[in-house]
């Protein structure tokens, strides 16, 4: 029987098929050869009479995340909220740089946007001008939930960003189930963490969601090179080849296309100094 994982605890591993959820276990054979089942894998499974299950075969994965461990993702939707957490364009464009670093596709929610519509329409002016997919939503008053779901069905998303922004309750909505929602604190202004393990929901016949822990801390580890951050900037890649130099980084060369865009506000200011602390934090790595 072929089915998906979507938890996996204490070694057990539970698998969706088109018959319900099956409790499993790994063959011996996948930890000799060091390899680790991993939520999102899809599977083939030998059934005991007893209804549990043994995972005989994982199926080649069209992508493996190790930072949080999922694979077979066909979008990571960046979740922020406009306010309470404030929006961290920084912490977003960490997030998007590891999903292009991973080949996955990046789409952004901006969440609670009736705490600040214009300031929630404003951020979504400027990652659209970048290249992204952008959805204002409100949980609270159900605002652009529906857009969203048009753009989940058939898919696998993960859900990355700060605790208390929205996630859960979004999983909630989606696929109709309970996940414990965060509390944002008065006096730090920051959620608080729910999230305790990498948990896929599968919702309709072919759609899967997944809640992610909190990503307030997450390090640029995964990009051991500084070069290859301007591969992960979709509208530096569009526009690079009018630079003067072929390999020009978009930092201190002269005759750049990319700093001549930002000085003529069709590149976001702020997504090119983002751009640069990355490069800088990466490049101080380097010299130890």
């Amino acid at each position: 029987m072929r089915g998906k994982i979507i938890k996996g605890i204490g070694g057990f591993y539970y698998i969706a098929t088109d018959t319900g959820i099956i409790e499993t276990k790994a063959k011996g054979i996948f930890r000799l050869g060091g390899i680790t089942p991993t939520i999102g894998d899809d599977v083939l499974i030998e059934m005991d009479s007893d209804g549990t299950g043994m995972i005989s075969e994982i199926f080649p994965r069209k992508n493996k995340m190790i930072r949080p461990p999922v694979a077979n993702v066909d979008q990571i939707l960046v979740v922020s909220s406009i306010d309470q957490p404030m929006i961290n364009p920084w912490l977003i464009d960490k997030i998007i740089l590891l999903a292009f670093h991973n080949e996955i596709t990046p789409k952004i929610c901006i969440n609670k946007i009736d705490l600040d519509i214009e300031s929630a329409k404003k951020y979504k002016e400027e990652y659209t001008k970048s290249g992204f997919d952008v959805f204002l939503c409100s949980t609270f008053t159900g605002e652009g939930i529906d857009e969203l779901k048009d753009h989940m069905v058939g898919l696998t998303t993960a859900l990355a960003g700060p605790s208390g922004v929205g996630k859960s309750s979004i999983i909630n909505i989606m696929a109709e189930v309970d996940f414990e929602t965060g509390i944002v604190s008065d006096k730090t202004k920051r959620g608080k963490h729910t999230t305790r393990h990498v948990e896929m929901i599968k919702y309709g016949s072919d759609s899967y969601i997944l809640d992610t822990p909190g990503f307030s801390s997450l390090e640029l580890d995964f990009i051991e090179d500084a070069s290859e951050i301007k591969s992960l900037y979709p509208e530096f890649v569009k526009n690079s080849s009018k630079c003067k130099f072929m390999n020009c980084n978009h930092y201190k060369e002269p005759g750049c296309e990319i700093k001549k865009l930002v000085e003529l506000e069709e590149i976001p200011q702020f997504r090119y100094d983002n751009y640069i602390s990355f490069y800088d934090s990466i490049m101080d790595r380097r010299k130890y």
